[in-house]
Parts: C-alpha cells; structure tokens; sequence
C-alpha cells in the first residue's frame, strides 16, 4: 500500500541515506573496538595508524554531512593532495563532531566551511561557521569532558563531541585549538603532522 511506498523520500535517495547510516554505524563499531583496545591495554599502543589521504576524507564527510548541517550551506575548501599517518574512521569523526558542533552554533542559511591546506611539515584542517561565537569563558574549556547536568560549566550545550574530537587528535599525533569571536564566529582547528 501507500506507507511502503513512502512518498516523501524517492527511493534512491533513501537507499543512499540508509547506506550512509550503516557506514556510519560499522564506522562508530570500529571506532569504540579500538578505543575499548586503547584503554584495556596497559601501555596504549594508540589508534592503528596507516597512511591516509585526508582529502579524500574531507569531500566524503562533506556529502554525508549535509544531512546534518540541514539548511545551513557548507562549503569545501580542500585543493591540494595531504597524507598524514591516521586513521580513516578517527579523522572521520572529529570532522564529524566538529560539524556537528558549527551547527548547533549556526542559524539556518548560515554557511559552515571545511578548509584543508598544508602548513609547513603539517597538514591544517579547519572547520568555521559564522554562527554565534562562544563566549571566551567556554572557549578554554571547550575541550574538557563534562558531565552534561553541569550546565553551570556547560552552558551553551556542548556534547562530548569536542572531548572526544581532541581525543582522536592526540591519538594521532595531533592538537586540536579554537578561536571564536562572539557575534562573528568560530573556527576549529585539527593540525597532523604531514606524511
């Protein structure tokens, strides 16, 4: 009858949709094993780390991230070739949460943007919003893990997205920064020492 027909979404697109969250789900299984590993061991031996091409990484995020971003615009900036040693499903998720995150700080018809360059020996990714900005008392803790009840150090609802975005990035031997101008604002910053 009519339901399984499903009238809103055409069929392909939701075959796409569905596809894309099973790779999402297999991506987060992956993930979780090996930091469930990581943690077990008593000497972390870190995330597997190979040789990626990050760009790569960039443009598949960007199509599966427009779902999350809904109405805002998102713009991709990454023209040249940069390999780190990482891990596809770590540098998947911190592009993720990042996104993520630009979006609960951006109206709709906002433009959220993901930038990839070379840095010298390092490999830079960013993702900025002009959104609302955080205000500078957050922004040196916006990386802290916190229990989400406290919403006196928490006030702007950030999850454990960006705790665990500087996770992966440590485990890859990398840092995570911020910069926001409230009113303007922000831009997160991923920078991986380049193969």
């Amino acid at each position: 009858g009519r339901l399984q027909r499903g009238a809103s979404v055409p069929d392909p697109d939701r075959t796409e949709i569905l596809r894309d969250a099973i790779d999402e789900a297999e991506r987060l299984t992956r993930l979780v094993n090996e930091l469930s590993a990581m943690s077990r061991a008593s000497s972390p031996h870190g995330l597997r780390l190979e040789p990626v091409q990050v760009r790569d990484i960039v443009f598949e995020v960007a199509r599966k991230a427009r779902m999350i971003a809904r109405d805002r615009r998102l713009l991709v900036d990454a023209g040249e070739d940069a390999l780190v040693s990482g891990n596809r499903d770590a540098l998947t998720q911190i592009l993720i949460a990042l996104i993520d995150n630009a979006t609960k700080f951006t109206q709709p018809g906002g433009t959220i943007g993901i930038q990839l360059k070379r840095a010298g020996g390092d490999v830079e990714l960013t993702v900025r919003d002009n959104g609302c900005g955080i205000a500078p008392e957050i922004l040196p803790v916006i990386f802290e893990p916190y229990q989400s009840g406290d919403s006196a150090r928490n006030p702007s609802g950030l999850g454990l997205g960006l705790a665990i975005a500087r996770q992966l990035a440590e485990a890859q031997s990398g840092r995570i920064s911020a910069e926001s101008v409230p009113g303007q604002g922000s831009a997160f910053t991923v920078v991986l020492p380049a193969l």
